[in-house]
C-alpha cells in the first residue's frame, strides 16, 4: 500500500480530503474498518442521503427565511453536496484508473460553485488567490557567495492555520467556535484542486505531492488556502514515466504520513 508514486495517488488522497471535508468523518474514525470506508459511505449514501451524512454547519436553516425559501435553499444545498461527494467518490475509487484527471475536477467544482452562487443570487463570484502554493524562501545573514553559519526557510504566516483546526477543533482547548459554510468549502477544495493541477499538469516536471490531507492545507487571512510540507514529494520525469528517484527527498517506506489517505495501489 502507498508504494506507487503517481498523480493518481494524489488524486486519491484528494477525494479522500474531499469528502472529509464535507461529512465532517476524518477517514481514520473508529467507524471506518478495513470493510467500511470513508469512500464507501458517501458512496452508499448518494443521492438521497446525502442531507443525512455531510457536516450539519451545511444545513443550517436563516429563522427569517419563508418555507418556500428554505426548500429551495434545502434542495439547492443538496444538489450542490451531491456532485462534490460524487467527484469525491471518484477520486477515491480504488482503481486508478477509474479516477478522475485533477483538471477536470478543477473543471467540475468551479461549475459547481458558480451554479450555486447563482440560484442562491450571489453577485460577485469569490475572488481565488492565484498564488497557492506556500511561498518560500531563504533567509541568511551573510552573501551566498560566503560561508554561511545560519540557514532558514521563511514561510508566509497563516493566521487562520490548518484545515484540519477547522474541520476538527480541539475540544480541550478554549477557543471561539470555527465553522466553514459551503461556499468556503468549495472555495478551499478548488484552491487546493488548483495546487495539484498546476504540479501535475502545468511545471515543467510533474510534480506528486504524495502527502496531501487537512493538516498540510494552510490557510491565509481570507481563508485562501495553500499547499504545504512538500517533505515527500516526488518528481516524475525519470525513463518511462517512473519516478525520477535522483530528486526525491525521500524514497523509502510508506508515502504519506496518515494511512487513511493514501493510496491503495
Amino acid at each position: 500500500m502507498g508504494g506507487e508514486v503517481s498523480t493518481e495517488g494524489d488524486v486519491y488522497s484528494y477525494g479522500i480530503l474531499l469528502l472529509e471535508m464535507f461529512t465532517g468523518k476524518r477517514p481514520t474514525g473508529s467507524m471506518f474498518t478495513d470493510n467500511f470506508s470513508l469512500h464507501n459511505y458517501a458512496k452508499m449514501a448518494l443521492p438521497d442521503g446525502v442531507m443525512e451524512i455531510v457536516d450539519s454547519l451545511l444545513i443550517l436553516e436563516e429563522e427569517d427565511d419563508s418555507e418556500r425559501t428554505k426548500q429551495r435553499k434545502i434542495a439547492t444545498t443538496k444538489d450542490c453536496l451531491v456532485s462534490v461527494l460524487r467527484i469525491g467518490v471518484v477520486c477515491s475509487s480504488d482503481l486508478p484508473r477509474e479516477r478522475m484527471d485533477i483538471t477536470n475536477v478543477l473543471n467540475e467544482l468551479h461549475k459547481i460553485r458558480e451554479a450555486y452562487l447563482i440560484i442562491n443570487v450571489y453577485l460577485q463570484l469569490h475572488a481565488i488567490n492565484k498564488k497557492l502554493i506556500l511561498r518560500e524562501r531563504s533567509c541568511s545573514d551573510k552573501p551566498e557567495n560566503e560561508e554561511n553559519d545560519f540557514k532558514a526557510l521563511i514561510f508566509e504566516f497563516m493566521p487562520n492555520g490548518t484545515l484540519e483546526s477547522w474541520l476538527h477543533p480541539n475540544q480541550s482547548v478554549q477557543q471561539d467556535p470555527k465553522g466553514l459554510d459551503l461556499i468556503q468549502r468549495l472555495n478551499i477544495a478548488i484552491d487546493v484542486a488548483s495546487v495539484l493541477d498546476y504540479l501535475h499538469h502545468q511545471c515543467d516536471t510533474t510534480i506528486v505531492h504524495c502527502d496531501l490531507k487537512p493538516s498540510n492545507v494552510l490557510l491565509d487571512n481570507e481563508l485562501c488556502a495553500r499547499v504545504g510540507d512538500f517533505g515527500i514529494s516526488r518528481f516524475l520525469g525519470g525513463s518511462g514515466g517512473k519516478p525520477d528517484r535522483s530528486k526525491s527527498s525521500s524514497s523509502i517506506g510508506i508515502r504519506g504520513t496518515i494511512i487513511g489517505y493514501v493510496a491503495p495501489e
